[in-house]
């Protein structure tokens, strides 16, 4: 009758690489130099092995130990599988962005994406050219994404982060701050208001893109023209920031949107010198504590949060002039 079957978790793991030298060496003299143990230790482990498999493994043949059919098939696969427990147990090497491959992946906004893209271009590649970047879209299971390593940073306004606290443990996470944005008023080249500055009331009067993810509800220029007693009349609702600017640059609207999404946009696009008072808000950076340590993971960020801080949006023309 075979032996019962035994699991990894109730196996003595040193009996498997006692086997490994056994075969290896077809002896138990030179198995037990290998291992460091006396020949009697090593021959009890023997003893135990042939027990546990139900196999002799090795027979005393004249002076020689003969392997086993079982023997021989365990001894290549046996031998792999110990070669991979070095590895796993070697010293970590050096990072090497020149030699990074795969895939880093960040949840985001689409303007951010846009600004990402930029940074990743300019500061990323010519250092690991082999590393690819995905953007994906801020999503209620980009939590889960984090926890589980399908997405190794999710970039979001603190705003959002204060509102997701409510439903999210937020302290399972390490936030870094990782830029600020500023919004600029944004209209066609050739617009009536293009690099002017119109009162808040003829600010008010003017067709409005308001961006609103939810679809519904007053946006911030909303608030700021109700502190003077004034409302707005909202021609187009959209759900991304990315869809406002060719609105804009097709029709006489206006659009209040982050100033690095205009500073990347190839649409003749001018500023309109905004009366209201924009206030910008903070991007951080989120990433599952698992990540803290890995070096291409702190590579990365740490790259990307130098890139965006580098020269912010509001320091640089990013609109074009108009007559």
């Amino acid at each position: 009758m075979p032996p019962p079957a035994l699991t990894l978790e109730r196996l003595d793991l040193n009996l498997l690489l006692a086997l490994h030298w056994l075969l290896e060496e077809r002896g138990v003299t030179r198995a037990a130099r290998r291992l460091g143990l006396s020949p009697s230790a090593t021959s009890h482990a023997l003893g135990r092995l042939r027990e546990l498999l139900g196999d002799p493994l090795l027979t005393p043949v004249a002076r020689v130990m003969v392997p086993s059919a079982r023997a021989l098939e365990l001894r290549p696969v046996l031998a792999e599988a110990i070669e991979r427990l070095r590895q796993v147990m070697a010293p970590r090497a050096g990072f090497a962005a020149s030699r990074a491959t795969g895939r880093f992946r960040v949840a985001c906004t689409d303007h951010v994406g846009i600004a990402l893209a930029h940074a990743w271009e300019q500061r990323v590649r010519p250092l690991a050219p082999g590393l690819d970047l995905t953007v994906a879209p801020l999503e209620v299971e980009t939590v889960t994404a984090l926890t589980l390593g399908t997405v190794d940073l999710a970039i979001l306004p603190d705003h959002v982060a204060k509102t997701l606290a409510g439903t999210v443990d937020a302290a399972r996470f390490v936030r870094r701050p990782l830029f600020e944005e500023t919004f600029v008023s944004v209209v066609r080249a050739g617009h009536r208001w293009a690099g002017r500055r119109p009162t808040a009331r003829a600010f008010a009067r003017l067709d409005h893109v308001l961006v609103s993810p939810q679809g519904s509800g007053p946006g911030a220029v909303d608030e700021l023209l109700a502190v003077h007693g004034l409302e707005r009349r909202v021609a187009y609702r959209v759900p991304s920031f990315g869809m406002a600017l060719p609105i804009v640059a097709a029709t006489d609207c206006v659009t209040t949107v982050p100033a690095r999404l205009v500073e990347h946009s190839f649409l003749p696009l001018a500023a309109l010198r905004t009366p209201l008072v924009m206030p910008g808000l903070v991007l951080s950076a989120f990433w599952h504590p698992t990540r803290t340590q890995d070096p291409l993971h702190r590579w990365v960020r740490e790259l990307v949060r130098e890139a965006m801080n580098e020269t912010r949006a509001r320091d640089r023309p990013v609109l074009r002039s108009s007559s």
